[in-house]
């Protein structure tokens, strides 16, 4: 009897060491997918931070409304633009939709404006980004956002695709921050191209 009961106090220690790694290994896993998940906020600022840096390489000055991980509000940043007075404004989004409806089947790049200022930025944008992407091109819209109503110059909002497509979500994880910088500093080049273009036949 006693050899039954020490063999028994062994097996069920043996169970409890057993579930302690299978915890520990749970663990790790969750641990490990948390760094995989990326929220819109950081894919925003690591696409933000890799056109800065394409965009400087082409010669331009380039100025952030935030460059770390902090949080601006809308007021801060239509503020900052107005202190600025840039060439161009440039707001760099994620889309979604809500979970009700057939996420599968909604995708694409899409830009708004506001301001008529901001008509030919929104639409250089979203030819190159959705080009380099190979993206379905949604029509640019007007829609009215803090970040593009100043007339006094051209600004647009960039949503470059939407974190509820599997596809498109994976796809910023892997490859496709620089992908999308591209595509924006390309973007910037057509709309200086196409108002070059514009002023010459005005003349």
């Amino acid at each position: 009897m006693e050899a039954d009961l020490t063999v028994l106090a062994e097996y069920h220690e043996e169970q409890f060491e057993a579930a302690k790694k299978l915890q520990e290994t749970e663990k790790q896993l969750i641990a490990f997918c948390e760094k995989l998940v990326a929220e819109e906020k950081d894919l925003n600022l690591a696409v933000t931070l890799a056109a800065k840096e394409q965009l400087e390489s082409l010669g331009a000055d380039v100025y952030l409304t935030r460059s770390d991980d902090s949080t601006v509000s809308l007021a801060d940043r239509a503020n900052m633009l107005c202190e600025w007075m840039p060439d161009l404004a440039i707001s760099i989004h994620q889309n979604s939709m809500e979970y009700s409806t057939d996420i599968t089947r909604v995708r694409g790049v899409l830009t708004l404006w506001w301001a008529d200022s901001g008509v030919l930025l929104a639409e250089s944008l979203s030819g190159t980004v959705a080009q380099i992407l190979h993206r379905y091109e949604r029509s640019p819209q007007q829609q009215k956002l803090m970040m593009c109503r100043n007339p006094k110059f051209p600004s647009a909002l960039v949503e470059v695709g939407f974190m509820t497509s599997t596809e498109e979500y994976e796809y910023m994880l892997h490859g496709g921050i620089d992908d999308t910088a591209s595509g924006i500093a390309r973007g910037v080049l057509a709309y200086f191209a196409a108002q070059a273009e514009w002023c010459g036949k005005q003349s």
